[in-house]
């Protein structure tokens, strides 16, 4: 029996040139497994030591952590769903969370929601002191008839100076003693 040989070049469209190449693909897998494994040794560590309420603490984060992302997953984003892990990537300074309480599709906005992901994250990475760790947590939820989603930007730090920003106008800042937080309105339809 015969068997064709068939090349083909993998790609996913997350905008820019609209293509993710193979290497990319391959790129974010091996993050998430690094992450994913890095999580399954510290479960073995505990059952190994016998401290099994410990590792079972693990799994149910685990678990959570799974059940959470597949939200984000059905709010069929995919360019968002992979720019917040390349994000987190290449920004060990940000440790970058999400809530997801929309059961809406939300795949027509998915470059909206990208695109002022990445300007709210610049404005912050630019006042930001690339030393220190900061937590921002997202947050997509509904508010009346509205999808909103929400960046906000733990600043216990006292010393990071937020001041005037340069942000699109469809993006709403307030500040508060401990957070700043940029929010947004997206259209599911």
């Amino acid at each position: 029996m015969k068997y064709q040989s068939n090349s083909a070049i993998l790609s996913i469209s997350i905008g820019g040139n609209g293509k993710m190449q193979a290497d990319e693909v391959l790129e974010f897998i091996q993050f998430y497994r690094h992450e994913l494994l890095n999580k399954l040794q510290v479960i073995q560590g505990y059952v190994q030591m016998g401290r099994t309420e410990k590792a079972n603490h693990y799994f149910e984060e685990l678990f959570t952590n799974f059940a959470k992302e597949r939200k984000l997953i059905h709010l069929n984003i995919p360019h968002v769903f992979l720019w917040f892990y390349q994000y987190k990537k290449e920004n060990p300074q940000f440790n970058l969370n999400y809530s997801v309480e929309i059961q809406t599709s939300l795949n027509s906005a998915d470059m909206y929601i990208k695109n002022n992901l990445e300007q709210i994250m610049q404005d912050i990475k630019e006042k930001c002191d690339p030393k220190k760790i900061y937590r921002i947590h997202l947050n997509f939820y509904e508010h009346g008839d509205d999808n909103m989603i929400s960046v906000q930007v733990d600043l216990s730090e006292k010393e990071t100076q937020f001041g005037n920003i340069s942000l699109s106008r469809e993006i709403d800042v307030r500040q508060t003693a401990d957070k700043r937080i940029y929010s947004f309105t997206v259209d599911s339809n």
